[in-house]
C-alpha cells in the first residue's frame, strides 16, 4: 500500500481524491469509485501499488497500435480497478473487483518490472493495460520513468478519465 499523490484532507478525517473527475469524497476505511483508493485515518492510500493481476509479453499491435514499431513485442502489465463501470468492459473480472481478491498477489517492485522488460526478446518497452492504468497512477509513473531511463517506450491503454494536474505530471 502506497500513499496516493493526488488528494486533499477534509474535515472529520474525510479525504477528497483528486486523481480523476469523480473527485470521490471518502470517509475513513471507505474506498473511492475505482475500488483501489482507501482512506486510512485521514490519508489516502492506493492498494493497487505494485500488485499486478496480469503480466504478459504481447505483440504491440494488440494495444492497439497500428504503425508503432510493427512486429515488436511489449511487456504488458495490469493491476485491478477502474474509475468507470462500463457494462461492456472486456476485463470486468479485474476492473470491477474487490481489492481483497488480489491481497495474496506478491508485490512487484518497479525495478523488477523494468528488468523483466529487458529479458523479453524483441521487447520495446512497457504497456499499462488490462485494467485502467490511471487508478495505479503512482506505480505506473514510477515504472514509466525507469522505462524511459532505459530508452524503452511507454504505452498507456486508458479511458483518459483523469484530472488536468495528474495528466500534466504524466506527460514527461
Amino acid at each position: 500500500m502506497q500513499e496516493a499523490l493526488y488528494y486533499e484532507r477534509l474535515d472529520n478525517q474525510k479525504v477528497e481524491c483528486l486523481l480523476c473527475p469523480h473527485k470521490c469524497r471518502i470517509k475513513p476505511d471507505q474506498y473511492g469509485h475505482c475500488k483501489t483508493r482507501v482512506n486510512r485515518e485521514g490519508k489516502l492510500f492506493t492498494e493497487s501499488y505494485g500488485i499486478l493481476s496480469a503480466i504478459s509479453s504481447d505483440p504491440v499491435e494488440k494495444k492497439p497500435l497500428y504503425h508503432f514499431q510493427p512486429g515488436s513485442n511489449i511487456l504488458s502489465i495490469g493491476s485491478f480497478g477502474c474509475n468507470l463501470t462500463c457494462d461492456f468492459c472486456q476485463n470486468c473480472e479485474i476492473t470491477q473487483i474487490d481489492s481483497k481478491i488480489f491481497s495474496h498477489h506478491p508485490f512487484r517492485d518497479p525495478e523488477d518490472i523494468v528488468n523483466k522488460a529487458h529479458l523479453h526478446r524483441n521487447n520495446i518497452g512497457l504497456a499499462y493495460t488490462y485494467n485502467e492504468p490511471i487508478v495505479y497512477f503512482e506505480y505506473m509513473i514510477e515504472c514509466a520513468a525507469l522505462i524511459k531511463q532505459h530508452r524503452l517506450s511507454n504505452v498507456m491503454v486508458t479511458n483518459g478519465y483523469i484530472n488536468p494536474s495528474p495528466l500534466e505530471d504524466l506527460f514527461p
